[in-house]
């Protein structure tokens, strides 16, 4: 390849350089003309990137006997001969971002820009290959993605229309059972004695169960997480109300609440309720029998660096708060921390009632809200469950 024009003391000019060193192909191509009209155009540089783009070599590219349109036959067909004719009568240039081109038998699309300068032309060429075929696979990836999450919701309707419709027809023969059993209790409990009687109380009882289990599940069911409808919630005015619907039990068993100042809280109220009903009434379930329930609620603003490093949370988000919810209850191993957060895990006798998916509920919503909840207790010496939770620090102040 020939060396661009150097100064009188034979120094390299900063163009050769820049063009010798460029991982962008440039080339100059002169104008054939005949009859006044252009038919095709003569390579008269190349750089080295040209070179390797085109695969030809300086001298193939400007032995006088090649041409453009003899190399590249193509480039009529995909319409950027024409363009370089435009630029030639116009000046105007021509750029375009992603031209296909099928080079021996490969698609393959560079970035062209042709300019005039003078007589000639500058054609600047930069393949982009490599970065359009990984901008095809995400695309087709993204679709593919979309597919999935289309069939994804669909069954998840269908899930959720399937457990409306599970919970109707599955209570409505616990009711028939419960309504059969007070007929057969108050018309005739002279002749099924006090074995029948007993029998029949069992049997109410398990349909009780079964009802209170079939509506705990589809409360489980409906969870769903819709960051983008989640709007601010006083908490501490969420806790009231929770208290409000659980104030029979708060008076029956003596128990003590306290509440502190929770904060604000972007969040879904319904599912918020639902945590915090959920914690309450566990701690007022598992309360000693010989001494009424104490349950303090508090809140405290966190920094990342401070979090447990059970919860590592995604994104940049640096301000967290840290609820707990304390009782002074039975508690219960340590060990059993993790498991008590699974569906149907129940550490406790049947003389304490439940279904076993209340805490459960509990770490859904919490997830739910991109945050992580844990449990620390030991064997008669209450509990203390803590939510973790994205927030600024004046939202918990």
């Amino acid at each position: 390849m020939s060396a661009l024009p150097a100064d009188p003391l034979n120094r390299p000019t900063l163009l050769g350089h820049i063009l010798t060193t460029s991982h962008v192909g440039v080339a100059m191509l002169r104008v054939v003309v005949d009859e006044q009209q252009v038919i095709d155009f003569t390579f008269t540089y190349v750089n080295p990137e040209a070179e390797k783009i085109f695969g030809f070599s300086f001298a193939a590219l400007t032995n006088p006997s090649a041409s453009y349109l003899r190399l590249f036959s193509s480039a009529k067909m995909i319409g950027l001969f024409d363009a370089c004719v435009q630029v030639l009568h116009t000046g105007q240039t021509f750029h375009e971002p992603e031209l296909a081109y099928a080079w021996d038998g490969i698609n393959r699309w560079f970035d062209v820009q042709v300019s005039r300068f003078e007589d000639s032309l500058v054609l600047m060429i930069l393949d982009v290959t490599a970065m359009k075929q990984t901008q095809l696979v995400q695309q087709h990836q993204a679709h593919e993605l979309q597919l999935v999450n289309q069939e994804l919701l669909r069954s998840n309707e269908n899930l959720l229309e399937f457990s409306y419709v599970a919970s109707h027809d599955l209570q409505e023969p616990l009711r028939k059972i419960r309504q059969f059993g007070d007929i057969l209790g108050s018309q005739h409990a002279a002749q099924l004695g006090d074995e029948g009687l007993d029998l029949l109380r069992r049997m109410q009882a398990a349909s009780v169960r079964m009802s209170t289990l079939i509506r705990d599940l589809l409360n489980y069911s409906r969870l769903t997480r819709q960051p983008d409808l989640f709007r601010q919630q006083g908490l501490n005015q969420i806790v009231d109300e929770v208290l409000t619907a659980l104030e029979l039990t708060v008076a029956e068993k003596g128990a003590i609440v306290e509440v502190g100042q929770l904060g604000n809280l972007a969040g879904d109220a319904t599912q918020l309720t639902q945590l915090f009903r959920n914690l309450l009434t566990n701690a007022l379930k598992f309360a000693k029998r010989d001494n009424p329930p104490y349950i303090r609620i508090d809140s405290r603003p966190m920094k990342r660096a401070d979090l447990p490093p059970a919860f590592q949370p995604l994104g940049k988000q640096e301000s967290f708060c840290a609820i707990r919810v304390t009782d002074n209850g039975i508690g219960f191993d340590p060990r059993q921390a993790e498991r008590i957060f699974g569906t149907f895990q129940r550490l406790h006798s049947k003389e304490y009632p439940g279904t076993g998916i209340g805490l459960a509920i509990a770490k859904k919503v919490t997830e739910n809200h991109a945050g992580h909840i844990m449990a620390e207790s030991q064997p008669n010496q209450g509990a203390t469950f803590t939510i973790y939770l994205p927030g600024t620090h004046e939202d918990f102040s």
